[in-house]
């Protein structure tokens, strides 16, 4: 169960980091270089924290699934 707690966590994090980038577009909205940076950084760890998040999800469903 323990595991399972750090790894959704890893995914949360991941997924703040890539709000945080998401944030920093506005941000550098006078430069097209760091703009692109941060959006293509915050597209990226979106999706990496979604599907770490999804992959933790299927993987307590299945061991649930097994015990009963």
């Amino acid at each position: 169960m323990e595991k399972y707690i750090w790894r959704m966590q890893t995914s949360l994090f991941v997924l703040m980091a890539a709000l945080v980038l998401g944030l920093f577009v506005f941000l550098f909205q006078g430069s097209a270089f760091l703009m692109g940076i941060c959006f293509y950084g915050a597209l990226f760890l979106g999706l990496v924290g979604m599907a770490m998040g999804a992959i933790v999800l299927i993987d307590y469903h299945k061991e649930h699934k097994d015990q009963e």
